[in-house]
């Protein structure tokens, strides 16, 4: 009887943890496809904006919305992104599969403004505004649910490139990338 109970509680001990670590594996799993999808989105604004973009001074500009969770073009008159067809405004809050998603962002304010140009570089300004925009920019993903992982990951929008990273800790503006 003993030797039963005691097997019982190394099952029940083992099933535990190794709960906690697939919930923890899910989690991360659901923050890098968010990530994903928005590096995605961005790569394809780019893209239409180097085959449309003319010497007119249109552009692609995309808003993320930290509150909404939403990426869409912007209704400026000069946004090719907006123009027939639009690019589809994208949910990552449907993408990241649950309702405790966090978006921040290394400049702080939301909506967060990026614009391609014609070049596939980002502009210094907004088309909308003359909000100058301050590269790089970095958009950080984390769950705020209990027992959440402390892994984030982190989109870096730079002058020529989109990123797919993480960071260990809230404390440090960084991006850590593969191959870095």
């Amino acid at each position: 009887m003993v030797e039963l109970m005691v097997t019982i509680v190394v099952i029940t001990i083992l099933t535990s943890v190794l709960a906690s670590s697939a919930f923890r594996f899910l989690q991360e799993q659901r923050l890098r496809q968010t990530a994903n999808e928005l590096v995605s989105y961005l790569i394809t604004a780019r893209a239409r904006a180097l085959r449309e973009a003319t010497d007119s001074g249109k552009a692609c500009e995309v808003e993320l919305n930290a509150s909404t969770k939403t990426v869409k073009p912007t209704t400026h008159l000069n946004n090719i992104c907006n123009d027939s067809p639009s690019l589809p405004p994208l949910d990552l809050l449907f993408a990241s599969g649950g309702s405790d998603l966090t978006i921040t962002s290394s400049a702080g304010l939301s909506p967060f403004l990026i614009t391609f140009t014609r070049m596939g570089t980002v502009a210094s300004t907004n088309l909308s505004s003359a909000t100058v925009v301050t590269l790089p920019r970095i958009f950080y993903f984390y769950n705020d649910s209990p027992g959440a992982t402390q892994v984030q990951r982190c989109v870096m929008v730079d002058l020529n490139s989109v990123r797919l990273g993480w960071r260990n800790t809230a404390a440090a503006e960084t991006c850590t990338y593969d191959g870095n």
